[in-house]
């Protein structure tokens, strides 16, 4: 299986549990471990089981996909945040624009924050937890690769369960239940047309992560290196955001700024330039700064009288 010379070591922190291991992105570097407890409770023919199911993490080529499944989560953050950040951030400051204040920016730190939690919590109960109990599944599978009967595996199983008060029936977010590993190696040792199709699903859900997982990078990557193609969805992606969560708060920015031009006849330049000032970003990060984009918008398209309103507008706000 490609682990000629098995590095075998003692886990001292588990000693008190029941608890084996394997560790070691690569080959070279690779350890199975196992606590005392381990060693001194289980027979010969179950320590073997136990490290046929280690080996079959290797074999399978585990410790290489766990941290690429996991390397999914920069991925995804950098991915939402491209698409959804510049709008999310932009509702939040013009409602602190023009209420002034009331808590607005605290409540997008702590959704930031939370937004945050709640992904990884769920990237790793969904997407890493469905990988880690089906790899979990291709280890236990892996003694049939071996000369080992699988009633010892079972054994094995079943004493760690019962000796670690583990409820046999209940699953976790990383691992199957005792009684449904068992089960299904009974189910396979029955029907090895049952290995074959367990195989091929990991296989399969694997090449679809790897799809998506690629997809994303490659368009990070070309959006951060201003790749028209790229630059264009996310552009389009913001606009309709912004027309369906922000175009009334843009209103309400440009009627309050109409009001203070409400001396000049210019109201649809006016008008215009608010609107365009208001797109840009951080325009609203920091007060005065969207004043100062409409007192460049209007210098640069000749309005000096609204130019120097805009900036007198400005100044007073810092």
């Amino acid at each position: 299986v490609g682990f000629k010379k098995p590095k075998i070591c003692h886990w001292e922190i588990m000693d008190k549990g029941l608890a084996a291991a394997i560790i070691g992105i690569f080959p070279s570097l690779r350890y199975v471990l196992f606590s005392r407890r381990v060693l001194k409770e289980l027979s010969l023919e179950e320590l073997q089981a136990v490290f046929a199911h280690e080996i079959g993490h290797h074999h399978h080529r585990h410790l290489f996909f766990y941290p690429l499944v996991l390397f999914g989560i920069p991925v995804l953050f950098q991915t939402i945040s491209i698409f959804f950040w510049q709008s999310t951030e932009d509702f939040f400051y013009l409602k602190h624009y023009m209420q002034m204040g009331k808590g607005w920016l605290f409540i997008f730190d702590t959704l930031v924050v939370t937004t945050v939690v709640l992904i990884v919590f769920l990237y790793l109960r969904i997407v890493f937890g469905y990988f880690s109990r089906n790899f979990e599944r291709q280890a236990d599978l892996f003694i049939f690769k071996t000369k080992l009967p699988v009633a010892k595996l079972i054994r094995a199983l079943d004493y760690l369960a019962v000796n670690m008060r583990v409820d046999v029936d209940e699953d976790n977010w990383h691992h199957f239940g005792v009684t449904q590993r068992v089960e299904f190696l009974l189910r396979a040792n029955a029907s090895p047309s049952k290995i074959k199709g367990h195989h091929f699903k990991v296989k399969l859900a694997l090449l679809v992560f790897l799809l998506s997982l690629g997809t994303g990078l490659i368009f990070n990557i070309a959006y951060l290196n201003n790749h028209p193609l790229a630059r264009d969805v996310v552009k389009n992606c913001h606009k309709n955001l912004d027309l369906l969560v922000n175009q009334s708060s843009r209103k309400e920015v440009v009627a309050y700024h109409l009001y203070s031009l409400k001396s000049f006849s210019k109201d649809d330049e006016a008008q215009e330039a608010i609107i365009a000032s208001s797109r840009k970003e951080k325009a609203l990060s920091i007060p005065a700064m969207l004043e100062l984009y409409a007192t460049q918008y209007f210098f640069e398209h000749g309005e000096y009288s609204l130019s120097l309103v805009m900036f007198e507008k400005a100044m007073e706000r810092i």
